[in-house]
Protein backbone atom coordinates (compact mmCIF):
# COMPACT_ATOMS: atom_id res chain seq x y z
CA UNK A 1 0.00 0.00 0.00
CA UNK A 2 1.24 3.30 -0.86
CA UNK A 3 2.10 5.92 1.67
CA UNK A 4 -0.71 8.64 2.89
CA UNK A 5 0.22 12.41 1.76
CA UNK A 6 -2.02 15.38 2.79
CA UNK A 7 -1.79 18.05 0.38
CA UNK A 8 -3.45 21.50 1.95
CA UNK A 9 -3.72 24.84 0.43
CA UNK A 10 -5.26 27.74 2.46
CA UNK A 11 -4.29 31.40 1.00
CA UNK A 12 -4.22 32.85 -2.68
CA UNK A 13 -7.01 31.96 -5.43
CA UNK A 14 -7.79 30.99 -9.25
CA UNK A 15 -5.70 27.96 -10.67
CA UNK A 16 -2.30 29.29 -10.10
CA UNK A 17 -2.14 26.97 -7.10
CA UNK A 18 -4.49 24.11 -7.60
CA UNK A 19 -2.84 23.38 -11.08
CA UNK A 20 0.87 22.76 -10.17
CA UNK A 21 -0.40 21.02 -6.88
CA UNK A 22 -2.54 18.60 -9.30
CA UNK A 23 0.32 17.85 -11.81
CA UNK A 24 2.03 16.75 -7.91
CA UNK A 25 -0.77 14.69 -6.90
CA UNK A 26 -0.83 12.95 -10.58
CA UNK A 27 3.12 11.73 -10.14
CA UNK A 28 2.70 11.25 -6.25
CA UNK A 29 -0.22 8.61 -7.40
CA UNK A 30 0.61 6.93 -10.83
CA UNK A 31 3.66 5.92 -7.92
CA UNK A 32 1.18 4.39 -5.76
CA UNK A 33 1.16 6.81 -3.27
CA UNK A 34 -2.61 7.63 -1.62
CA UNK A 35 -3.57 11.68 -1.61
CA UNK A 36 -6.09 13.84 -0.31
CA UNK A 37 -6.40 17.35 -0.89
CA UNK A 38 -7.58 19.81 2.13
CA UNK A 39 -8.77 23.12 0.43
CA UNK A 40 -9.70 26.38 1.42
CA UNK A 41 -11.33 27.11 -1.98
CA UNK A 42 -13.12 24.93 -3.26
CA UNK A 43 -14.30 26.98 -6.59
CA UNK A 44 -12.30 24.70 -9.07
CA UNK A 45 -12.45 21.33 -7.03
CA UNK A 46 -14.05 20.03 -9.63
CA UNK A 47 -10.92 19.30 -11.17
CA UNK A 48 -10.27 17.16 -8.36
CA UNK A 49 -12.99 15.16 -8.39
CA UNK A 50 -12.91 14.44 -12.53
CA UNK A 51 -9.44 12.76 -11.93
CA UNK A 52 -10.88 10.67 -8.80
CA UNK A 53 -9.02 12.69 -6.02
CA UNK A 54 -10.79 13.15 -2.32
CA UNK A 55 -10.74 16.53 -0.67
CA UNK A 56 -12.19 18.22 2.37
CA UNK A 57 -12.74 21.61 3.12
CA UNK A 58 -10.23 23.06 4.90
CA UNK A 59 -10.67 25.10 7.98
CA UNK A 60 -11.50 28.96 7.39
CA UNK A 61 -11.01 30.89 10.97
CA UNK A 62 -11.06 34.62 9.48
CA UNK A 63 -13.61 35.69 6.08
CA UNK A 64 -11.61 36.77 3.08
CA UNK A 65 -9.32 40.01 3.60
CA UNK A 66 -8.63 42.26 0.99
CA UNK A 67 -4.73 41.64 -0.21
CA UNK A 68 -3.48 44.87 -1.96
CA UNK A 69 -4.70 46.73 1.64
CA UNK A 70 -1.99 44.43 3.53
CA UNK A 71 1.00 46.39 4.61
CA UNK A 72 2.98 43.36 5.62
CA UNK A 73 2.67 39.95 5.23
CA UNK A 74 2.54 39.54 8.95
CA UNK A 75 -0.63 41.59 8.57
CA UNK A 76 -2.02 39.32 6.00
CA UNK A 77 -1.09 36.37 8.20
CA UNK A 78 -2.90 37.95 10.94
CA UNK A 79 -5.98 39.28 8.50
CA UNK A 80 -6.23 36.19 6.44
CA UNK A 81 -5.90 33.08 8.99
CA UNK A 82 -4.69 34.28 12.59
CA UNK A 83 -7.11 36.76 13.82
CA UNK A 84 -7.26 36.57 17.24
CA UNK A 85 -6.07 33.81 19.66
CA UNK A 86 -9.24 31.75 19.57
CA UNK A 87 -9.77 31.74 15.83
CA UNK A 88 -6.28 30.53 15.85
CA UNK A 89 -7.05 27.89 18.51
CA UNK A 90 -9.88 26.50 16.40
CA UNK A 91 -8.17 26.27 12.90
CA UNK A 92 -5.21 24.74 14.64
CA UNK A 93 -7.43 22.15 15.91
CA UNK A 94 -9.49 21.96 12.77
CA UNK A 95 -6.37 20.62 10.77
CA UNK A 96 -5.09 18.53 13.54
CA UNK A 97 -8.47 16.77 13.24
CA UNK A 98 -7.81 16.80 9.76
CA UNK A 99 -4.89 15.27 9.77
CA UNK A 100 -5.15 12.48 12.37
CA UNK A 101 -8.30 11.38 10.83
CA UNK A 102 -6.58 10.64 7.21
CA UNK A 103 -3.59 9.35 9.12
CA UNK A 104 -1.22 11.40 7.10
CA UNK A 105 2.55 10.71 6.96
CA UNK A 106 3.57 13.50 5.04
CA UNK A 107 1.89 17.21 4.69
CA UNK A 108 2.79 18.99 2.06
CA UNK A 109 1.54 23.01 2.19
CA UNK A 110 1.37 25.37 -0.56
CA UNK A 111 0.31 28.84 1.23
CA UNK A 112 -1.14 27.02 4.04
CA UNK A 113 0.33 28.42 7.04
CA UNK A 114 -2.61 27.21 9.45
CA UNK A 115 -1.96 23.92 8.61
CA UNK A 116 1.68 24.56 9.19
CA UNK A 117 1.02 25.33 12.98
CA UNK A 118 -1.07 22.31 13.51
CA UNK A 119 1.46 20.08 11.63
CA UNK A 120 3.74 21.48 14.27
CA UNK A 121 1.75 20.38 17.17
CA UNK A 122 1.99 16.67 15.80
CA UNK A 123 5.39 16.65 14.88
CA UNK A 124 4.11 15.43 11.21
CA UNK A 125 6.43 15.48 8.50
CA UNK A 126 5.89 18.51 6.33
CA UNK A 127 7.08 20.03 2.63
CA UNK A 128 6.42 23.52 1.65
CA UNK A 129 5.68 23.14 -1.98
CA UNK A 130 4.69 26.67 -3.38
CA UNK A 131 5.63 29.48 -5.40
CA UNK A 132 8.28 32.01 -4.13
CA UNK A 133 5.54 34.22 -2.22
CA UNK A 134 3.96 31.50 -0.47
CA UNK A 135 7.47 30.63 1.05
CA UNK A 136 9.00 33.29 3.07
CA UNK A 137 12.52 33.10 4.43
CA UNK A 138 12.72 30.46 7.72
CA UNK A 139 14.58 33.03 10.51
CA UNK A 140 14.40 36.04 8.78
CA UNK A 141 11.55 38.68 9.21
CA UNK A 142 8.92 38.74 7.62
CA UNK A 143 8.40 41.07 4.82
CA UNK A 144 6.56 44.51 4.65
CA UNK A 145 4.91 45.69 1.60
CA UNK A 146 4.77 49.40 2.25
CA UNK A 147 6.81 52.11 4.14
CA UNK A 148 7.11 51.81 7.63
CA UNK A 149 7.63 49.15 10.72
CA UNK A 150 5.84 45.88 10.94
CA UNK A 151 8.19 44.85 13.83
CA UNK A 152 4.74 45.59 15.89
CA UNK A 153 2.08 43.36 14.06
CA UNK A 154 4.74 40.25 13.46
CA UNK A 155 5.22 40.83 17.56
CA UNK A 156 1.95 40.42 17.85
CA UNK A 157 1.41 37.65 15.47
CA UNK A 158 4.30 35.52 17.43
CA UNK A 159 2.88 36.04 20.78
CA UNK A 160 -0.78 34.92 19.05
CA UNK A 161 0.81 32.16 17.60
CA UNK A 162 2.89 30.95 20.87
CA UNK A 163 -0.02 31.05 23.00
CA UNK A 164 -1.78 28.60 20.55
CA UNK A 165 1.52 25.61 20.43
CA UNK A 166 1.04 26.44 24.69
CA UNK A 167 -1.94 25.19 24.41
CA UNK A 168 -1.22 22.18 22.25
CA UNK A 169 1.91 21.65 23.90
CA UNK A 170 4.15 21.92 20.58
CA UNK A 171 7.47 23.69 20.45
CA UNK A 172 7.51 27.61 20.80
CA UNK A 173 8.54 29.53 17.61
CA UNK A 174 11.19 32.35 17.60
CA UNK A 175 10.22 34.19 14.91
CA UNK A 176 7.32 33.74 12.90
CA UNK A 177 9.15 32.81 10.18
CA UNK A 178 10.05 29.92 11.72
CA UNK A 179 6.74 28.20 11.18
CA UNK A 180 8.34 28.14 7.59
CA UNK A 181 10.94 25.56 8.92
CA UNK A 182 10.30 22.63 7.42
CA UNK A 183 11.76 18.80 6.41
CA UNK A 184 11.98 20.01 2.72
CA UNK A 185 11.73 23.25 1.02
CA UNK A 186 10.69 23.26 -2.87
CA UNK A 187 9.80 26.66 -4.45
CA UNK A 188 8.74 26.68 -7.84
CA UNK A 189 10.63 28.67 -9.92
CA UNK A 190 14.72 29.78 -9.99
CA UNK A 191 16.40 32.39 -8.21
CA UNK A 192 16.54 34.76 -10.38
CA UNK A 193 13.14 35.68 -9.99
CA UNK A 194 12.42 34.65 -6.78
CA UNK A 195 10.69 37.76 -4.96
CA UNK A 196 12.18 36.49 -1.30
CA UNK A 197 15.37 35.01 -3.04
CA UNK A 198 17.77 34.14 -4.28
CA UNK A 199 17.64 30.90 -1.88
CA UNK A 200 20.24 27.75 -1.97
CA UNK A 201 19.79 26.43 -5.11
CA UNK A 202 18.46 22.86 -4.04
CA UNK A 203 15.59 24.98 -2.74
CA UNK A 204 14.04 24.83 -6.45
CA UNK A 205 11.81 23.13 -8.33
CA UNK A 206 11.25 23.87 -12.28
CA UNK A 207 9.09 21.00 -13.12
CA UNK A 208 6.08 22.77 -15.59
CA UNK A 209 2.95 23.23 -14.23
CA UNK A 210 -0.57 21.57 -15.83
CA UNK A 211 -1.99 23.56 -18.81
CA UNK A 212 -5.03 25.73 -17.25
CA UNK A 213 -7.43 24.62 -20.53
CA UNK A 214 -7.28 23.13 -23.57
CA UNK A 215 -7.57 25.26 -25.83
CA UNK A 216 -5.76 25.86 -28.67
CA UNK A 217 -7.02 28.73 -31.59
CA UNK A 218 -5.06 29.18 -34.59
CA UNK A 219 -3.13 32.81 -34.56
CA UNK A 220 -4.89 35.44 -36.48
CA UNK A 221 -2.85 36.91 -39.51
CA UNK A 222 -1.10 40.08 -39.15
CA UNK A 223 2.36 41.46 -39.65
CA UNK A 224 3.80 42.19 -36.22
CA UNK A 225 5.10 39.82 -33.54
CA UNK A 226 3.12 37.30 -31.75
CA UNK A 227 1.31 38.13 -28.25
CA UNK A 228 0.41 35.53 -25.74
CA UNK A 229 -2.45 37.32 -23.32
CA UNK A 230 -3.21 35.77 -20.32
CA UNK A 231 -4.60 38.69 -17.85
CA UNK A 232 -7.72 39.54 -15.73
CA UNK A 233 -10.67 41.72 -16.11
CA UNK A 234 -9.78 45.20 -15.59
CA UNK A 235 -9.54 48.69 -16.93
CA UNK A 236 -6.15 47.54 -18.36
CA UNK A 237 -7.17 44.97 -20.59
CA UNK A 238 -8.57 48.05 -23.41
CA UNK A 239 -5.52 49.87 -23.08
CA UNK A 240 -3.15 46.54 -23.51
CA UNK A 241 -4.63 45.64 -26.63
CA UNK A 242 -5.42 49.03 -28.15
CA UNK A 243 -1.52 48.65 -28.29
CA UNK A 244 -1.28 45.44 -28.90
CA UNK A 245 -3.39 46.47 -32.09
CA UNK A 246 -1.63 49.64 -33.13
CA UNK A 247 1.46 47.17 -33.09
CA UNK A 248 -0.17 45.13 -35.92
CA UNK A 249 0.84 42.21 -33.01
CA UNK A 250 -1.05 38.55 -33.57
CA UNK A 251 -2.45 38.17 -30.45
CA UNK A 252 -4.27 35.54 -28.54
CA UNK A 253 -5.59 36.25 -25.51
CA UNK A 254 -7.57 35.06 -22.20
CA UNK A 255 -9.17 37.87 -19.77
CA UNK A 256 -10.37 35.46 -17.19
CA UNK A 257 -13.45 37.01 -15.40
CA UNK A 258 -14.83 38.41 -18.81
CA UNK A 259 -18.62 37.08 -19.42
CA UNK A 260 -18.55 33.45 -21.25
CA UNK A 261 -19.08 33.18 -24.67
CA UNK A 262 -20.02 30.07 -27.34
CA UNK A 263 -16.86 30.33 -29.27
CA UNK A 264 -13.73 31.89 -29.62
CA UNK A 265 -14.21 36.00 -30.63
CA UNK A 266 -12.30 37.43 -33.48
CA UNK A 267 -11.19 40.94 -34.88
CA UNK A 268 -8.13 42.14 -36.84
CA UNK A 269 -5.31 40.36 -35.38
CA UNK A 270 -6.90 39.51 -31.85
CA UNK A 271 -8.52 36.11 -31.13
CA UNK A 272 -10.44 36.11 -27.79
CA UNK A 273 -10.83 33.07 -26.23
CA UNK A 274 -13.54 32.53 -23.82
CA UNK A 275 -11.88 29.40 -22.05
CA UNK A 276 -7.91 29.36 -20.60
CA UNK A 277 -5.72 28.11 -23.50
CA UNK A 278 -3.20 25.40 -23.75
CA UNK A 279 0.15 27.44 -22.63
CA UNK A 280 2.19 24.49 -23.16
CA UNK A 281 1.46 24.29 -26.94
CA UNK A 282 0.86 28.58 -27.47
CA UNK A 283 4.09 29.80 -25.56
CA UNK A 284 6.50 28.49 -27.29
CA UNK A 285 5.41 30.29 -30.64
CA UNK A 286 4.72 33.38 -29.18
CA UNK A 287 7.17 36.24 -29.25
CA UNK A 288 6.53 37.72 -25.29
CA UNK A 289 3.75 37.19 -22.74
CA UNK A 290 1.86 40.04 -21.51
CA UNK A 291 -0.42 38.84 -17.68
CA UNK A 292 -0.43 40.41 -13.96
CA UNK A 293 2.90 38.71 -12.90
CA UNK A 294 1.47 35.96 -11.60
CA UNK A 295 4.15 33.16 -10.62
CA UNK A 296 3.32 30.21 -12.51
CA UNK A 297 2.71 32.45 -15.82
CA UNK A 298 5.89 34.58 -15.61
CA UNK A 299 7.99 31.16 -14.77
CA UNK A 300 6.94 29.40 -17.55
CA UNK A 301 7.45 32.37 -20.26
CA UNK A 302 10.82 33.26 -18.63
CA UNK A 303 11.62 29.03 -19.04
CA UNK A 304 10.10 28.81 -22.32
CA UNK A 305 12.87 32.04 -23.57
CA UNK A 306 9.94 34.53 -23.62
CA UNK A 307 9.95 38.12 -22.22
CA UNK A 308 7.19 39.58 -20.50
CA UNK A 309 5.13 42.63 -20.25
CA UNK A 310 3.72 42.69 -16.45
CA UNK A 311 0.77 44.52 -15.35
CA UNK A 312 0.27 43.68 -12.02
CA UNK A 313 -2.69 43.91 -9.77
CA UNK A 314 -2.22 42.90 -6.05
CA UNK A 315 1.28 43.29 -4.13
CA UNK A 316 2.47 39.58 -5.02
CA UNK A 317 2.03 39.79 -8.71
CA UNK A 318 3.69 43.13 -8.31
CA UNK A 319 6.96 41.90 -6.19
CA UNK A 320 6.98 38.91 -8.96
CA UNK A 321 6.97 41.57 -11.31
CA UNK A 322 9.73 43.51 -10.23
CA UNK A 323 11.64 40.70 -9.82
CA UNK A 324 11.49 39.72 -13.24
CA UNK A 325 12.29 43.15 -14.37
CA UNK A 326 15.14 43.50 -12.05
CA UNK A 327 16.41 40.58 -13.98
CA UNK A 328 16.05 42.08 -17.58
CA UNK A 329 13.22 39.88 -18.75
CA UNK A 330 10.42 41.95 -18.56
CA UNK A 331 8.80 45.19 -18.29
CA UNK A 332 6.50 46.96 -16.05
CA UNK A 333 5.15 49.96 -17.80
CA UNK A 334 5.28 52.93 -16.04
CA UNK A 335 2.46 55.57 -14.98
CA UNK A 336 -0.82 56.04 -16.51
CA UNK A 337 -1.91 52.62 -18.30
CA UNK A 338 -2.94 54.49 -21.42
CA UNK A 339 -2.35 53.18 -24.97
CA UNK A 340 0.35 54.99 -26.36
CA UNK A 341 2.73 54.50 -22.95
CA UNK A 342 2.14 50.77 -23.30
CA UNK A 343 2.65 50.77 -26.92
CA UNK A 344 6.56 51.34 -26.36
CA UNK A 345 6.68 48.23 -23.74
CA UNK A 346 5.03 46.39 -26.42
CA UNK A 347 7.54 48.03 -29.39
CA UNK A 348 10.54 46.86 -26.85
CA UNK A 349 9.18 43.14 -26.47
CA UNK A 350 8.58 42.74 -30.36
CA UNK A 351 11.86 43.23 -31.41
CA UNK A 352 14.84 40.94 -30.35
CA UNK A 353 15.76 43.45 -27.59
CA UNK A 354 17.74 43.05 -24.21
CA UNK A 355 14.69 41.54 -22.62
CA UNK A 356 14.52 38.38 -25.30
CA UNK A 357 18.48 38.19 -24.77
CA UNK A 358 18.21 37.76 -21.01
CA UNK A 359 15.26 35.53 -21.16
CA UNK A 360 16.90 33.33 -23.78
CA UNK A 361 19.90 33.16 -21.72
CA UNK A 362 18.00 32.25 -18.52
CA UNK A 363 16.05 29.52 -20.47
CA UNK A 364 19.32 27.62 -21.63
CA UNK A 365 20.27 28.54 -17.97
CA UNK A 366 17.69 25.69 -16.97
CA UNK A 367 16.97 24.11 -20.08
CA UNK A 368 16.46 20.21 -19.29
CA UNK A 369 16.18 20.63 -15.84
CA UNK A 370 13.37 18.47 -14.50
CA UNK A 371 13.46 18.39 -10.95
CA UNK A 372 11.42 15.30 -9.62
CA UNK A 373 9.67 16.38 -6.88
CA UNK A 374 7.51 13.35 -6.48
CA UNK A 375 10.87 11.39 -6.04
CA UNK A 376 12.16 14.28 -3.37
CA UNK A 377 8.75 13.62 -1.15
CA UNK A 378 8.91 9.86 -1.23
CA UNK A 379 12.45 10.24 -0.01
CA UNK A 380 11.14 11.57 3.15
CA UNK A 381 8.81 8.28 3.82
CA UNK A 382 11.58 5.97 3.83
Amino acid sequence: MGRRILIAWELGGNLGHLLPLLALARMLRSRGQRVLFALRDLTNAGLLAREGFPFLPAPASAPPGHWHAYASYAAMLAGELFPTTGCTVVATLAWRSIMQAARAELLVADHAPAALLAARALQLKTVLYGAPFSIPVAGAPLPAFANGSARGEEGRLLERLNTVLDAVRAPRLERVSDLYRADATMVRGFAEIDCFGPRAEPAYVTEASADAGEAIPAWPRADGPRALVYLRRGRYVNPVLAALAAANASTIAHIGGLPQRSGPHERRGLVLSPLPYKASALMPQCDFVVCNGNAGTVTRAVLAGKPVLMLPVYVEQGLNAARVAQAGAGIVPKGKLEPRALARSVDALGRAGAEHACATRLAARYAGRADDAASRLEGLLT
